[in-house]
């Protein structure tokens, strides 16, 4: 619900970057250079995937459902979709 605060889970590594995944059921995090993608739902346990290794920002396109960073001076695009 909008406005609710709960614990998701812990990380021994920094959390660089949060973005909510376009269903507000997941996240997509940089936890120490590993993109991660995140259930919120906590029933069952909490699903955690790896996605790819990342190195700075990055940005979720709810539209395309895709990742977007930089490596170097290129913008690479990570589809989330088949």
């Amino acid at each position: 619900m909008a406005g609710d605060i709960g614990l998701v889970t812990r990380f021994s590594q920094k959390i660089e970057d949060v973005q909510w995944y376009k269903d507000s059921e997941h996240l997509i995090v940089n936890v120490g250079g590993i993109l991660k993608f995140i259930e919120i739902d906590d029933r069952g346990g909490i699903n955690i995937f790896d996605i790819a290794a990342i190195t700075g920002p990055f940005y979720y396109d709810r539209d395309q459902d895709a990742i977007f960073k930089f490596e170097g001076n290129k913008l690479v695009r990570i589809s989330l979709s088949k």
